[in-house]
């Protein structure tokens, strides 16, 4: 609907990572084990079921120091395996390249995380998806808005070999310069040095590669339209083994599905702590315990020398919070952060089938302002706008930066009946505030609702392509 006229770690970073993922999770009725002669030929030929993993692919999945199956996968794996009447036996790899190839072979029973494709499916047969994660493109921060890989051609892109992304850029879009690196994480490092021009990842592991790594001076460039579907593929002789497992993840329970992605949410959070400080801290608190049999006046020295490096502390999380997850000129979230929240609040709207509805909002004539104005003011203006727009929002709305201009808002539990005069109210007041220097400042605005089971890529453009549709209407 429009309506008419006018983009830390606190200790924690919290809330940037269960953004990105839409898992898909059913009801839990009984499982129903095949029985026919097909299930016999799988209890005498397999009763170990090997598979394969993507060693190096976190928090999914990866093959720890030990040789240990670790992450979002191999929970979820678990939890599979529970179910199923043989014992699984990790195969190691050295690359995803080289997982597909034993798959290729048929080497590989299972590979539990995995997109399905028309080469693939040469080979292997698939279940029903249970977890989704958009995809997005990842440039350095001066790089224009990219919107989906044909913005990418004749530009060096870097993607790991064997991912879904080489058979569509293959098939689709052949203009894209396809250079190969060795991991995501030396894909992420390329792009920041400037050897390469974009990369592709899914929105999580692009959340927490740019964190972990500090690399700054990388942001989300645009949207690919492309989410993983993770599936568990099965090797292709065995359609009995297929029809077992599909009936297994047909039947994952939210609940667990939800503990999973917490436990890995929880898990990420606990790796974030700046190590050297705390060995910093264990040094001081020995040093004191030695200190107190001698001089005694040393313990308040000490305790004093701990107070200053927890309050530098807590500053250097605030001063990273601001640097990773706000918007410098208005203190908002800006377009990471708030893709982030988005994904989360879809996972509830899926889940547990609670409303939510968006209001993107640009402000028109910040040019005008600019260049009659000044860029001081200008920026004042914005702000304003901002601080404005946040003081009007419910408790539970999220507010961010979209893009330049664009102002999102995430309205949770909110359907269209409460959203539309939220909207116009919103609109109202920015036309009767004077702003700074008594410049003239409109808006734009639409809002929408989110559909059933609509994704991430397939709602912003939803309610991207209504706003150009409002602002052509009214000009």
């Amino acid at each position: 609907m429009t309506l008419p006229p006018l983009f830390n770690l606190k200790a924690s970073l919290k809330a940037a990572i269960l953004l990105l993922l839409a898992p898909l999770a059913m009801a839990t009725p009984e499982l129903v084990t095949p029985t026919d002669h097909s299930a016999t030929r799988l209890t005498q030929q397999y009763r170990q079921l090997s598979y394969c993993v993507d060693p190096g692919w976190m928090p999914f999945e990866q093959i720890n120091k030990a040789g240990q199956h670790e992450g979002i996968v191999a929970d979820f794996l678990q939890l599979i395996g529970q179910q199923l009447s043989h014992p699984l036996k990790l195969i190691p790899t050295h690359s995803w390249a080289e997982t597909i190839e034993l798959a290729r072979a048929g080497k590989c029973d299972l590979v539990p995380a995995i997109n399905s494709s028309p080469e693939r499916q040469k080979f292997l047969n698939f279940t029903s998806p249970y977890l989704e994660s958009a995809v997005v493109i990842i440039a350095r921060s001066d790089a224009d808005y990219l919107d989906g890989f044909a913005a990418l051609h004749g530009k060096q892109l870097g993607i790991v070999s064997g991912y879904i992304y080489d058979e569509i850029l293959i098939r689709d879009h052949p203009a894209v310069q396809r250079v190969y690196a060795h991991s995501v994480r030396d894909a992420f490092r390329q792009v920041a040095s400037g050897k390469l021009d974009a990369t592709v990842a899914s929105l999580l592991t692009a959340t927490r590669l740019i964190q972990e790594q500090g690399l700054g001076n990388l942001k989300i460039a645009g949207d690919t339209g492309f989410s993983h579907q993770l599936r568990v593929g099965v090797r292709k002789d065995d359609p009995a083994l297929t029809e077992q497992l599909e009936t297994i993840v047909s039947q994952l329970p939210a609940s667990a599905t939800n503990s999973i992605l917490q436990r890995w949410y929880t898990v990420k959070l606990q790796q974030a702590p700046n190590y050297t400080l705390l060995y910093q801290l264990g040094a001081l608190a020995i040093l004191a315990i030695g200190l107190l049999y001698y001089r005694s006046h040393r313990i308040s020295q000490t305790r004093n020398q701990l107070g200053q490096l927890n309050n530098r502390l807590s500053d250097r999380n605030a001063r990273l919070e601001r640097l990773t997850q706000r918007d410098p000129l208005t203190g908002a979230r800006n377009r990471l952060k708030l893709s982030s929240d988005l994904q989360h609040q879809l996972n509830h709207c899926i889940h547990g089938g609670v409303q939510l509805s968006l209001i993107l909002l640009d402000l028109t004539l910040l040019r005008q302002i600019n260049l009659q104005h000044g860029h001081t003011i200008g920026d004042l203006v914005i702000s304003e706008a901002c601080q404005l727009i946040r003081e009007n929002l419910p408790t539970n709305a999220q507010l961010g930066r979209w893009d330049g201009s664009k102002f999102l808002i995430l309205l949770p539990e909110q359907g269209e009946q409460r959203a539309s005069p939220l909207l116009e109210g919103l609109l109202r007041r920015l036309e009767q505030h004077q702003f700074s220097d008594n410049a003239e400042l409109k808006a734009q605005a639409v809002t929408v609702t989110h559909q059933h089971h609509e994704s991430f890529s397939q709602l912003i453009e939803r309610l991207e392509m209504a706003l150009k549709a409002h602002t052509a209407q009214s000009t």
